[in-house]
């Protein structure tokens, strides 16, 4: 996570283009498949969009050959927030 954050703070990598950008919060998925909890990713979820987060950037632990990929991003989507990955830039 450490170079991801460091991407963050210098608008580079997958941050290109959103130089200033705040860090809200650090999440992980929860797991995958048994661990994987759909209502608690909902959960937090809607508390960054009561926050007032509206992009979320997925890191490098989390890539599209992940078997919770389309998971994760269904549930991002349906919390009307934008998604950053480096697949989607």
């Amino acid at each position: 996570m450490a170079s991801c954050l460091s991407a963050l703070q210098k608008g580079e990598q997958q941050f290109s283009g959103h130089a200033g950008a705040e860090l809200a919060a650090v999440l992980d998925c929860g797991g995958c498949q048994d661990i994987y909890d759909p209502e608690n990713m909902a959960k937090k979820m809607s508390r960054l969009r009561a926050e007032g987060v509206h992009t979320v950037a997925l890191t490098g632990c989390v890539k599209p050959d992940c078997v919770c990929w389309e998971r994760i991003i269904g549930v991002l989507s349906a919390e009307g927030l934008q998604i950053l990955s480096k697949e989607s830039i």
